[in-house]
C-alpha cells in the first residue's frame, strides 16, 4: 500500500475515533443530538482528508492513489442519484441497483446493501454531502479570514472537540475559534 493511502487511511480512521472520544467526553452533545445523524463532522473524514491531500499535492505523482479519490468522488456522487431517485422519484429497490451496479463497477451484494441502507435512511447521502461542503466552507473561511494564524490541528480540534453536533453549532465553535485567534 502506497504511503499516500497510509496517510489517508490512519487521517482517516484517526479522525473517527477522535470524535469518538470526545463526544463520549461529551456526552451532553449525544444526548442532544438523535442517533445516527448523518451531518455530523466524524462522517465526513474520509472525503475532508482526501481534498486535504490532494491540495497539499500528496496524491500527485500517485495515480493510483487519485484514482482511489476520484472513484470515491464518482461513488459518493452515484449515492446522491440513488438517494434522490428513491425517495422524490419514487424509484423501485431494483432501479436503484440496476443504477448503482451500472455506475460503480460494485458487487451486486454490496450494492444491495448500499440501497437498503439508502431506503430506511432517507437523506442520508445528501446529508453526508452538506456536511462535507459545509466543513470546506467553514476550513476556507477560516483560513481566509486568519491567514499566517490559521493552524489546521487547532481547525480540526474545534470541528471534533464536542462530537456529533449540528451544521449550525459547529459553525457557531468555527466562528468562536477564529475570533479567539484573532488580535
Amino acid at each position: 500500500m502506497s504511503r499516500c493511502l497510509l496517510l489517508l487511511r490512519w487521517l482517516w480512521v484517526c479522525g473517527q475515533r477522535a470524535s469518538v472520544v470526545q463526544a463520549q467526553r461529551h456526552i451532553h452533545s449525544l444526548l442532544a443530538e438523535p442517533a445516527g445523524d448523518a451531518a455530523t463532522p466524524d462522517r465526513h473524514w474520509r472525503p475532508v482528508c482526501q481534498r486535504l491531500m490532494r491540495a497539499r499535492m500528496v496524491i500527485k505523482g500517485d495515480p493510483f492513489g487519485d484514482l482511489g479519490r476520484l472513484r470515491d468522488e464518482l461513488f459518493r456522487g452515484v449515492r446522491l442519484v440513488v438517494d434522490t431517485g428513491i425517495h422524490a422519484k419514487r424509484w423501485t429497490r431494483e432501479q436503484a441497483i440496476a443504477y448503482m451496479l451500472e455506475k460503480t463497477g460494485m458487487g451486486e451484494k454490496d450494492v444491495t446493501a448500499e440501497i437498503e441502507r439508502y431506503i430506511v435512511n432517507p437523506g442520508q447521502a445528501c446529508a453526508y454531502k452538506i456536511g462535507m461542503l459545509k466543513i470546506q466552507e467553514l476550513r476556507k473561511r477560516a483560513q481566509e479570514q486568519l491567514g499566517d494564524k490559521f493552524d489546521q490541528r487547532e481547525f480540526h480540534d474545534t470541528l471534533l472537540k464536542n462530537g456529533a453536533l449540528p451544521l449550525e453549532i459547529l459553525e457557531e465553535q468555527v466562528d468562536g475559534y477564529v475570533k479567539a485567534k484573532r488580535p
